[in-house]
């Protein structure tokens, strides 16, 4: 079907480059009334953030996405809720939306009103709407661009080399077990009578090995124009190219057919046809760590390649006798090298329109869509070092949705001063999905299957009112009825029939158009509006979601050049399911019995946009922008559990939280430094492990001795020595416990946007775009667990500040084997997270009319675009801008290894 689909693709182009361009073409207007946020997509500043030219986007950055729509059809797939949709540009939306860049015409942002709430709960966030470009030349267009893009990984974290590894594991050891030999681990000890000495005196940066330049090519090239009424345009997008990390690479092509067909007032017609294909190599995880990660935490007094015992090296990946990498990569470039992981994607989208006006005032409009969609991923584990057995795991994926949409609008009243238009529509959404995995284990290989089915049949209806181009409402209702049915292994079935209605109304009153603001002329806009929707619609066979939302929104222009838009909304949303399991395979293959959490949430954010044409002149415009906005989260009521841990414990935090409190507080103890001392000398040796008071008096025990303070957690009892991590006593007790956890930072940032500016002088254009955070605390988990000592792994070079002996002053505690506590918890890995990013920057220049004319083009540009060049930021993490976008237990924890990726691009635009 799809290589038949390909050839009439290829045929049409054939016949359709034959055409003699004679009627324009009329394309139907928007319906709906002004509530819309749209932008066009200008190549001049296609890389900048699109918050840089919509408002509302930080609503998007919530626990879930909004709806993709293109061109009036939903693709509930193709939405990530882990997108920061402030600072994507519109390369980011055409690969979301699995389209070219080029194609896209504009991009709206649509709040849940009369025309969104048709797509049903997938729209209840928000909808980003895209539309593709139509024929507006009556003769044969064709373009040609081409972009390449070179990518790297920044370093991340600055670890030990092997030198300074080896000296860290001999004292981690001592100090814990001081009676042991230091010869029974000669990995350590260069000792070249031992037969693998050659493999254990390196200096390994293991960071550097495992990772690549990545390089990037896309070829795209579209054929548009028309025929007397007929319209069409061919798209071709290829793209391939390797990724930063060793064995990694991608391609991807598309092939895209619009055909569009007018009769002048009474008929439109239109046929797309959408074919993508992407495919995805990488290595294989092995349990579920990050293979980056590793390559930090990798002994690097090893060898990549073994070594014969003269020391020369041969082509071989050097694999290490013994297993002391608690379950790490014991050599990350051979794990990459020897593992697979290939992911496949297909859709084939045809989508046909048909737009008719049989009497004046009357429209009827049908949408039918199909989409067929099917996803492999396959990948192997490597034998014996890490595995007992080679394991090859199979996931096959399909989808098939069908999307019928019937819409009727009416004008009951349509003249110069008033509007009241009618309109209900019918739709009919139904799809069917099947997933079949293997997975072998040690002994068998489980076969799992899954199928699910939706049948979703909705019916709307609204009014639209304006009144003198100054008053605006809009009122919507919706009833839908979804069936689901959900199969597990041919016999686990989960069947429900459930319904659910929504309503939602819009208002908009545009004061500058009143007569009493004549006198006011420099006021070129000003209006206020308010929107409210609810709806309790079944999001899935196992749960109806309620919400509640209200927005306000303020807009004012004066002089033609300094633009304002305030935005505020509060949104409640009850029976919220949510899946504590996490899958790295999309879609989720759901083999686990996940334990689903119900929750009740009230969201509250606001945005501040201003956008200011500094100069505005022919041959010189200047433009500055700033988006402010803060969103919080609080829960106001759950069947989880709230006291998920009040632990002291190496490597965690305490996490609770109390209902109506927001999420982002951090709770852990205090850490105030390390023990200068192994024992206290009154007047000389102050500094040492002793228990004080509140006034900061000794404490004594009943020998009257001074007392040891200890740590007491759960039946484990340890005394500190000198050299450990001091905690503040908060009860004053002597004990460091469970007791001394206090607040100590907080997530929340105070507030975060995005600002830039651009310049045009001639044909030249400059966009810089920025992103910034301020006032929020970071847990550095990466770092706690890059400074803790403890185990194995590989450490920064921070811990080489550390206590080593009697009376060192320092603020990194002694190295410890898998003992001691000198990393609970504690304020020690609470980092501030302001920062202030530049996160794109474009140079564009257009050749003049007189060398394209030359070259027989009707138009030529270049342009070099720049990603994450650099941030300002005190966060000593591997990249501050983390995600908000989680849990209230993970909401601010930053487990993440990698920078952010540098990225420059070059590309080429040709107009013939």
């Amino acid at each position: 079907m799809k290589k038949l689909t390909l050839l009439f693709l290829l045929f049409s182009a054939t016949y359709l480059l034959k055409a003699n361009t004679q009627d324009s073409i009329i394309h139907s207007q928007n319906d709906s009334i002004l509530f819309t946020n749209n932008c066009k997509v200008n190549f001049k500043n296609y890389s900048m953030g699109i918050s840089s030219q919509l408002t509302g986007t930080y609503k998007l950055n919530t626990s879930s996405g909004p709806l993709l729509v293109i061109d009036g059809i939903p693709y509930p797939d193709r939405t990530a809720s882990n997108l920061n949709y402030t600072t994507i540009d519109f390369n980011d939306i055409a690969h979301l939306a699995l389209i070219p860049l080029e194609s896209i015409e504009s991009v709206e942002l649509l709040d849940y009103n009369t025309t969104t709430q048709l797509y049903g709960p997938e729209a209840k966030n928000g909808v980003l709407s895209i539309t593709t470009k139509k024929h507006s030349s009556k003769k044969l267009q064709v373009n040609y661009s081409f972009r390449t893009t070179f990518s790297k990984q920044p370093q991340s974290y600055k670890m030990l080399n092997g030198d300074e590894y080896s000296m860290m594991m001999k004292q981690a050891l001592y100090n814990a077990f001081p009676e042991i030999s230091l010869t029974d681990f000669p990995f350590f000890s260069y000792d070249n009578s031992w037969s693998e000495y050659e493999n254990f005196n390196n200096n390994t940066d293991w960071q550097d090995a495992i990772t690549q330049n990545g390089n990037n090519i896309e070829h795209y090239l579209s054929l548009s124009g028309q025929k007397n009424r007929l319209g069409y345009q061919l798209y071709a997008n290829y793209n391939k190219g390797k990724g930063t990390m060793i064995c990694t690479s991608d391609k991807d092509y598309s092939v895209h057919l619009n055909l569009s067909y007018q009769l002048p007032k009474i008929l439109s017609a239109k046929f797309h046809i959408n074919y993508c294909n992407t495919t995805n190599n990488s290595y294989n995880t092995h349990n579920d760590l990050d293979l980056f990660e590793g390559a930090l935490k990798a002994m690097p007094n090893m060898s990549i390649y073994e070594s014969n015992t003269d020391g020369t090296l041969t082509p071989n990946y050097y694999l290490p006798p013994l297993d002391i990498y608690d379950s790490n990569y014991q050599n990350p470039i051979y794990y990459a090298n020897e593992t697979s992981q290939k992911e496949e994607n297909e859709t084939l989208n045809p989508t046909f329109t048909l737009e008719v006006t049989p009497i004046k005032r009357l429209k009827y409009k049908l949408i039918t869509s199909i989409t067929d969609y099917e996803y492999n991923y396959n990948n192997s584990d490597i034998p014996a070092t890490y595995t007992s057995t080679r394991k090859h795991t199979h996931n096959k994926y399909k989808k098939n949705t069908l999307y019928i949409i019937n819409a009727i609008n009416y004008f009951l009243i349509q003249n110069s001063s008033n509007q009241l238009m009618l309109s209900t529509n019918y739709s009919i959404y139904n799809w069917n999905s099947e997933e079949n995995s293997q997975t072998p284990t040690n002994y068998i290989t489980i076969n799992n299957s899954s199928k699910d089915k939706q049948k979703r049949q909705k019916i709307c209806g609204g009014i639209t009112y304006s009144a003198l181009d100054r008053y605006f409402i809009s009122l919507g209702i919706n009833y839908e009825d979804n069936h689901f049915n959900h199969e597990k292994n041919h016999f686990e079935i989960n069947e429900s029939r459930n319904s659910g209605h929504s309503y939602v109304i819009n208002a908009k009153w545009i004061i500058s158009n009143e007569a009493f603001f004549n006198p006011l002329s420099f006021i070129n806009h000003l209006s206020i509006s308010a929107s409210g929707n609810y709806h309790d619609i079944p999001v899935s066979y196992k749960n109806s979601e309620t919400q509640n939302k209200i927005a306000l929104n303020g807009q004012l222009q004066f002089f033609e050049r300094f633009s304002f838009n305030i935005n505020y909304y509060k949104r409640e949303i009850k029976d919220q399911l949510t899946d504590q399991l996490t899958n790295s395979l999309p879609p989720s293959s759901g083999y686990s019995t996940p334990n689903y959490i119900k929750q009740d949430l009230l969201n509250n954010g606001w945005e501040f946009y201003t956008n200011i044409a500094l100069v505005n002149k022919i041959n010189f415009k200047l433009n500055f922008f700033a988006d402010l906005y803060k969103n919080t989260y609080q829960l106001t009521d759950t069947n989880d559990d709230l006291e998920k841990s009040d632990i002291c414990w190496n490597g965690c935090y305490s996490k609770h939280i109390s209902l109506n409190e927001e999420y982002g507080k951090i709770y852990g103890v205090t850490y105030n430094g390390v023990y200068q001392y192994n024992e206290y000398i009154n007047g000389v040796q102050e500094n040492a492990q002793i228990a004080r008071d509140a006034d900061g008096n000794i404490m004594y025990d009943n020998d009257n001795n001074p007392l040891i303070l200890t740590y007491l957690s759960d039946g484990v009892y340890y005394q500190f020595q000198g050299g450990d991590a001091i905690y503040e006593d908060v009860d004053y007790n002597g004990r460091i416990d469970k007791n001394d956890i206090k607040k100590i930072g907080n997530a929340q940032p105070k507030i975060s946007g995005t600002t830039g500016t651009s310049m045009e002088y001639k044909n030249w254009y400059l966009g810089i775009f920025f992103n910034f955070r301020y006032g929020n605390d970071i847990v550095n988990l990466a770092r706690m667990n890059l400074e803790s000592m403890y185990s194995y792994s590989n450490q920064t070079t921070a811990v080489n500040n550390r206590w080593r002996q009697d009376g060192d002053k320092t603020d990194i505690p002694r190295a410890l084997f898998s003992s001691g506590h000198n990393w609970l918890g504690s304020t020690r890995f609470v980092e501030n997270g302001s920062f202030f990013r530049l996160k794109t920057i474009t140079l564009r220049h257009q050749l003049s009319n007189n060398i394209t004319s030359k070259l027989h083009l009707s138009s030529l540009s270049l342009y070099l675009t720049a990603k994450n060049l650099f941030a300002i930021t005190n966060y000593q993490g591997a990249d501050p801008d983390i995600s908000l976008n989680t849990a209230w237990d993970n909401y601010g924890y930053d487990n993440n290894y990698k920078a952010a990726i540098k990225q420059w691009i070059l590309g080429i635009d040709i107009c013939l």
